[in-house]
């Protein structure tokens, strides 16, 4: 086999394009060797070799007759007789004994009757059982022998004795047949204790028949009706006359199913739902499709069929008590939620949503899990306040349920100082001063005003404040979060600070100790006299 390979240019599928300027082929671990290769401008490469049996080859450059797989080694000869059957050669030598078979050869005798040879001059027939009669008896040139059969319709064909036939009379339909005993015709039985009889097994009893008793009842220990498991899908199960009667629906996400044509079923016919279901409802309709049970999560509902009148039907359900519910003498315990009930029970406890107490009159107390109490004012809670305003200093005061608030003033009562100006206790009044004004979002140190910030003792302070002159106003906007260790505050000459890193040409630092600055640190600029 040859590749032969042509260099011209080429564009691809991305929109690029190029040339082909050398290409090679090698066989790798196929068993293929080539030759002729690289091509650099045009040329041939040629494949050799024997392609391996892993490579979908035979292994082999050459064979001859059947072969024979061995695994991932190359393919062989297989040898007949022991790989396979040879051709068989068939003999018949001789005239008796077994056939044989040596090699490749089988041996078949060709068998003889014994040889004797004549002539049949009459063929007779006779028949001693009953029943059947022989006509044309015997033949001496040519002719039939017919056989007769004479009995009763409906009957059955009996031994009578040990050597004769019989027929017995006719037989009722659709009836159990009983034999009659030695020489006695069989005959048939429809009603009564003889059919169980009749079958020779022995009524209510281990491995026997079931009989209802006078009254039409029957009495076991258990019978277990048929039951499914299903996992919840979308699709709707439509439950048919066959289908068993209780329910068992998995997984989650809710399942419709539709109960049966209600005219193929008896009336008192029982399905019961049992909705295992993390979370999703069972949805049970009838058979048009309405509504008659939703099954929520832990819930199992039986369905008696009432009427079978219509396919329909007309259903009566019953809810049984959920799977998170125990219920003794006396005592329901229910975690859940009820709703549109009418509680005629004793006081619901504590730790089931109640209060624990019979009667409660005025503010309640929790106890944990004990039974509410009425709370006791000014104990356990604080009665209703009565607010009074007597005098116009001192301070406030409260004494059992009244508290008094003072009308305090501010000397003469009026706001010192113009609007906006925050005010102060000027000598025992309102006071008011143009260099600390709010304007209700802003506020404002005049005169190049200090902000202080004093110490433990109040001894000693640090303080910011503007310069002398401000050309146009500033407003610096502050990170909205802490730097990391040896960042300073940097502008971005709009106002808006933020953390950086600082850096610098030498790897050296500002210097804000003293001195004259002269140059400027990645965005850092001595601010306090000194030289960088």
């Amino acid at each position: 086999m040859s590749i032969v390979l042509l260099t011209e240019p080429f564009s691809g599928g991305g929109g690029g394009s190029g040339t082909v300027t050398s290409i090679d082929v090698v066989g790798g671990t196929t068993g293929l060797t080539t030759s002729g290769g690289p091509v650099t401008t045009s040329g041939v490469i040629t494949l050799g070799g024997t392609l391996s049996v892993g490579s979908g080859g035979t292994g082999a450059a050459t064979l001859t007759g059947i072969l024979k797989g061995t695994g991932t080694t190359p393919i062989t000869i297989a040898t007949a007789g022991t790989d396979y059957q040879a051709p068989i050669t068939l003999t018949t030598t001789g005239t008796s004994g077994a056939a044989t078979f040596i090699g490749n050869t089988l041996n078949i005798p060709q068998y003889s009757g014994g040889g004797g040879s004549g002539t049949v001059t009459s063929v007779g027939q006779t028949f001693t059982g009953g029943l059947i009669s022989v006509g044309g008896s015997p033949v001496t040139t040519s002719g039939t022998l017919a056989l007769t059969v004479a009995g009763t319709s409906g009957g059955m064909v009996y031994f009578s004795s040990a050597s004769a036939w019989a027929s017995s009379g006719v037989l009722a339909a659709s009836s159990l047949v009983i034999g009659g005993g030695a020489g006695a015709a069989p005959s048939t039985i429809t009603t009564g204790t003889g059919v169980v009889s009749a079958l020779g097994v022995t009524t209510n009893a281990a491995s026997g028949i079931v009989v209802k008793d006078s009254s039409g009842n029957i009495s076991t220990n258990a019978t277990f009706n048929g039951f499914t498991s299903v996992a919840a899908s979308g699709t709707t199960i439509t439950l048919t006359a066959a289908s068993t009667p209780v329910y068992s629906v998995t997984g989650s996400g809710g399942q419709v199913i539709q109960l049966p044509n209600a005219t193929t079923l008896p009336n008192g016919a029982i399905f019961s739902f049992n909705n295992n279901q993390s979370s999703g409802a069972i949805t049970v309709n009838n058979a048009s499709a309405t509504l008659i049970a939703s099954i929520p999560s832990g819930g199992y509902v039986t369905v008696v069929l009432l009427s079978n009148a219509t396919s329909a039907g007309s259903w009566d359900r019953h809810d049984q008590t959920p799977s998170n519910t125990s219920w003794s003498t006396n005592t329901l315990d229910y975690p859940g939620s009820i709703t549109s009930a009418t509680w005629n029970g004793a006081t619901v406890a504590v730790n089931r949503g109640g209060t624990g107490a019979a009667t409660l009159t005025g503010v309640l107390k929790g106890n944990g899990t004990s039974a509410f109490t009425a709370a006791i004012a000014n104990t356990d809670y604080q009665s209703p306040i009565t607010l009074t305003t007597t005098g116009t200093s001192g301070a406030a005061t409260f004494n059992g349920t009244t508290l008094n608030i003072p009308q305090y003033s501010g000397g003469s009562g009026t706001p010192g100082g113009s609007n906006t100006q925050v005010q102060f206790n000027n000598s025992g009044s309102f006071g008011g001063s143009a260099n600390f004004i709010w304007d209700g979002t802003n506020v404002q140190l005049g005169a190049q005003g200090a902000l202080r910030f004093a110490d433990a003792d109040s001894s000693n302070y640090v303080a910011f404040k503007s310069p002398t002159t401000v050309g146009t106003n500033v407003t610096w906007t502050l990170p909205g979060a802490d730097g990391t260790s040896a960042q300073v505050l940097s502008t971005n000459g709009s106002g808006t600070l933020s953390w950086v890193t600082q850096s610098g040409g030498g790897g050296g630092s500002p210097n804000l100790d003293g001195g004259t600055p002269s140059s400027n640190y990645g965005g850092i600029t001595a601010i306090d006299g000194g030289t960088p």
